[in-house]
């Protein structure tokens, strides 16, 4: 089992790298996603979660978007593997926390170099300050 710390790392860079190992049958454990960013300026990226979530369904009825960012990683990454029986077996092998979690406080853990942050050339926002935005009720600095 791979333990991925998701500080400061970028959200689609670290997402296809954990989709591409889940399917490859690696069970994977992401924390800290409250710490993972999203590039580009904090007006553009809210604009667009929010536009995005008026465009589609009803509030009642769905499509429902997750304001929790464990839940928020765990949709963009359900995106990320294919709808086959193989991608659904993938799909249950990744696992997203809030922080890190008591039993895995002791294992190490590992960070992807390719996905880090220190990359970008632009402005960023967490995934925890975008649901803290959306409406979520959990935010933490």
């Amino acid at each position: 089992m791979r333990i991925i710390n998701g500080e400061h790392l970028i959200l689609g860079r670290l997402c296809s790298n954990v989709a591409k190992a889940a399917l490859l049958g690696e069970e994977i454990t992401i924390v800290n996603t409250e710490k993972i960013v999203m590039s580009g300026t904090r007006q553009f990226i809210i604009s667009d979660e929010r536009l995005t979530q008026d465009r589609r369904g009803r509030p009642n009825k769905g499509v429902f978007y997750q304001r929790q960012p464990d839940r928020f990683v765990k949709r963009v990454l359900r995106r990320m593997v294919p709808t086959s029986p193989r991608g659904r077996i993938a799909f249950k092998k990744i696992h997203c926390h809030i922080g890190i979690p008591e039993d895995l406080k002791s294992k190490p853990m590992e960070t992807i170099k390719s996905a880090h942050a220190d990359k970008l050339q632009t402005k960023y926002m967490t995934i925890g300050e975008i649901c803290h935005a959306m409406g979520g009720t959990w935010y933490q600095k």
